[in-house]
């Protein structure tokens, strides 16, 4: 799978932020917190009535979870790649993604391959903002394990800059930001609940143009 041009450029950006020193006592409950982190998708059987992208006679659906919990994140748009495969109904080829919208129920359309596909190959984030390019960062801790489960934040430099927050996946990936072009700044920040601190966060990122704009919370924090 082609990496898109967040997950290189912030990758170092994100593997320093978790890479902040800890006690070794405060590291141990955060690894045993770790494993108990569900996964950011399941598959389902259930694919009656459902709508079908591609042809072939292989179908995958999955089901969308709010990361961090086992709750179905319902009506919310998402993107859906493969690490070893190209997809053959992507709808953005240069990045091999599809891009579409969960429904009420958290579930994605079947998506048809001519023959079966590594189900362990599969990736799917759900998306934030708008536009034809994107991408997402993946936190890891000094020993370059994956950081599931941890508070993260991003300011997003878009035309109307804005603050979103969330948690890592099972993987320990962000969710997928797309903007307007890739010129846009999109910088990974620590995590803050506090609205003058995040304020902040987002005027010292996208100056000037986020003097105007409150920051907010585009994926809220389960």
């Amino acid at each position: 799978m082609k990496k898109s041009f967040l997950a290189v450029a912030a990758v170092l950006t994100l593997t320093a932020c978790g890479t902040t020193n800890q006690p070794a006592e405060k590291q141990a409950p955060r690894a045993q917190q770790q494993q108990q982190i569900p996964p950011q998708f399941v598959f389902t059987q259930e694919v009656q009535g459902a709508q079908q992208v591609g042809k072939g006679n292989t179908g995958y659906r999955f089901v969308l979870l709010v990361p961090g919990t086992t709750q179905p994140a319902a009506k919310q748009p998402f993107v859906l790649s493969h690490s070893s495969i190209k997809l053959p109904f992507a709808n953005n080829k240069t990045e091999n993604i599809y891009s579409g919208v969960t429904d009420e129920r958290g579930m994605t359309p079947v998506f048809v391959f001519e023959g079966q596909v590594p189900q362990e190959g599969f990736l799917l984030l759900p998306q934030v903002g708008k536009g034809p390019v994107g991408g997402w960062v993946n936190l890891s801790n000094e020993q370059r394990q994956p950081l599931v489960g941890a508070p993260y934040s991003m300011a997003v430099c878009e035309k109307s800059p804005y603050l979103f927050s969330a948690l890592t996946n099972n993987r320990g990936q962000s969710a997928y930001v797309a903007v307007s072009n890739k010129n846009v700044k999109v910088e990974l920040l620590p995590f803050s609940n506090d609205q003058a601190v995040r304020a902040k966060q987002l005027a010292d990122a996208c100056p000037p143009a986020a003097k105007a704009a409150p920051a907010k919370k585009a994926v809220k924090k389960r």
